[in-house]
């Protein structure tokens, strides 16, 4: 009766579930510091527009945006008061929370006010945005349930000072549960949306990249000599494709090429920061791979170890 009362032990997770969704805490940091400054940059280009963009008198007055959102319920802190201070607290307070996000300072406070600041910043600004702004907003959502501050971090730093390790403080190297599933499948929804959205006459008959970087679009110079005259611009559309619609079923299903998808979506990405002019949208691209990089990337090689100590 005494066995029967007994908490039984938890049982661990599948190995299947653990590879494909298991982060790294070493891989969590390195997002987070890109993502803290990518926020913090935001908040600094955004200056540039604070009287176009963020004043009463604008180009998005209050209540021309009120009725562009169509929804009462659309909050923002950037519109909590009519007033030409508003907008650039907000972006004050986005930028210091950026920079308390990438050090990793109070990691979990941080993340959430770098949410609320860039979700109150994208929706005063709704109709200047692009999809890189929503997609840095969902993945900020995500890393308020992750444990961002585990390693590289003053939060990390202080623990260590007071003699708490990782472990006694119930984190392990690889954590997963419904917060890292969320994230992994956010990224795979995001490319697989992507790549469904492709399919049509323009990337099909392989001219979507000469469209793409066209200067008259969103292309760069360097991207219109790059790739406009090439004859690789064809099977280059193809390979987008087909990158954006097998990548993300590849994660889940075949979690051992994590690695190789990693690289290849962050090669992916940094090419079009040179050769399109789609503001931040390519840095937060790479940054939302970083979670994704296998925890053997961060091993030393063997050779480059420490030989062991001798008893």
């Amino acid at each position: 009766m005494a066995d029967a009362c007994r908490p039984t032990a938890r049982r661990p997770p599948p190995a299947w579930a653990e590879r494909a969704f298991g982060l790294d805490t070493r891989s969590l940091a390195a997002f987070r510091i890109a993502s803290g400054a990518i926020v913090a940059a935001d908040a600094l280009l955004r200056v540039r527009d604070l009287g176009l963009l963020f004043a009463p008198r604008g180009a998005i007055p209050l209540d021309v945006l009120r009725a562009w959102q169509g929804d009462p319920c659309c909050w923002s802190l950037a519109t909590i008061v009519d007033a030409s201070w508003c907008g650039p607290a907000c972006l004050l307070a986005e930028g210091l929370a950026g920079v308390a996000l990438a050090a990793g300072w109070h990691a979990r406070l941080a993340t959430v006010a770098a949410w609320l600041a860039v979700v109150s910043v994208l929706r005063r600004t709704g109709p200047a945005t692009n999809a890189g702004d929503a997609w840095l907003a969902c993945l900020l959502f995500w890393g308020m349930f992750l444990p961002l501050g585990a390693a590289w971090s003053w939060d990390a730093r202080r623990a260590a000072a007071r003699g708490v390790t990782a472990t006694a403080r119930g984190l392990s190297a690889t954590v997963l549960g419904p917060p890292t599933v969320a994230l992994v499948l956010q990224i795979a929804v995001v490319y697989l949306a992507a790549g469904l959205a492709k399919c049509n006459d323009s990337w099909f008959s392989g001219e979507a990249i000469r469209f793409a970087v066209s200067v008259h679009d969103h292309g760069t110079p360097l991207g219109e000599r790059w790739l406009g005259a090439t004859p690789l611009a064809r099977p280059l559309s193809w390979a987008i494709v087909g990158l954006e619609l097998a990548g993300p079923l590849l994660l889940v299903a075949r979690p051992g090429l994590r690695g190789p998808l990693v690289a290849a979506f962050v090669a992916f990405h940094a090419a079009s920061c040179l050769a399109l002019s789609i503001g931040l949208f390519g840095y937060v691209g790479m940054a939302a791979w970083l979670p994704l990089v296998p925890a053997a990337w961060w091993e030393p090689r063997a050779a480059d170890r420490p030989p062991p100590l001798l008893p």
